[in-house]
């Protein structure tokens, strides 16, 4: 049976490229993760917390009033300043505040009929509609969370239970299929490979393992509370372990001189 090392130079080069490609494509599914759980420049990896909220919610907060209160506050301020605001600016931030904490009114945001502005639209439309309406022409526009409109904004005042379950569905499916075929292609050259029998197995059992651990980490997450973090950290940590050392392993021992084998 072909191994590695016996392979003819285009079969080399070709089992190369598709190692290296398949690198590249793992580092930046690395950086999608940052950007849509870690998002902090800082961090190399989401925290529990992060993945925490990403997948279970912070029950009891919405995710306006996270926004209203965190990265978006500075918005209520004439000089975006959020230490500082003055006191009408103020009173606009804890009437929007109030507003979602009653369980966002529609006739307070504006008249159900005639869709005339309410107070709370008018702050909207002074604060937020710059970015944050379909037709926004602001560098930052955020076309795809208009808060404009009753119907549009309604949506951010919901509990924040989490990525809905539609949506996880969705990411397993993807990631199930495109994970596993990730690791049975690395798996091919790794079995190809002339290590030992048992290193070969590890480094390909670790793949698929990896996989199956941080998804059901999502899932457990979700419906059975932060206590489970751990479980997609511990997967995301194998699987960068097992993908890494096997794809070294396999290019070392692709291109190993003759004169070192045994």
């Amino acid at each position: 049976m072909a191994t590695l090392k016996t392979l003819e130079l285009p079969h080399k080069v070709l089992a190369t490229g598709f190692l290296v490609t398949l690198s590249c494509g793992f580092f930046v599914s690395h950086l999608y993760l940052h950007h849509e759980i870690a998002g902090e420049k800082d961090a190399f990896v989401p925290s529990l917390k992060q993945i925490s909220v990403h997948f279970h919610g912070e029950p009891g907060t919405t995710h306006l009033k996270k926004m209203a209160s965190g990265p978006m506050k500075k918005y209520f301020s004439a000089g975006q300043d959020t230490k500082d605001l003055a006191p009408d600016e103020q009173k606009e931030f804890e009437a929007v505040i109030d507003w979602n904490d009653r369980g966002a009114p529609e006739d307070e945001y504006w008249d159900p009929v005639t869709k005339s502005p309410g107070k709370i639209l008018n702050i909207i439309y002074d604060r937020c509609v710059d970015c944050h309406s379909p037709t926004a022409t602001h560098k930052h526009a955020k076309k795809d969370s208009p808060l404009d409109t009753y119907p549009d904004i309604v949506k951010f005042t919901k509990e924040d239970l989490g990525m809905d379950e539609g949506r996880l569905l969705m990411l397993s499916h993807v990631h199930l299929l495109g994970m596993g075929l990730m690791f049975l292609g690395l798996g091919v050259a790794v079995a190809l490979s002339g290590y030992s029998k048992g290193v070969r197995v590890v480094l390909i059992a670790s793949g698929f393992a990896s996989v199956l651990i941080d998804i059901g980490g999502w899932w457990a997450v979700k419906y059975f509370g932060p206590g489970w973090a751990w479980t997609v950290m511990a997967g995301g940590l194998l699987m960068g372990f097992a993908f890494g050392l096997g794809t070294l392993a396999a290019l070392l021992d692709l291109w190993r001189p003759a004169k070192y084998d045994s």
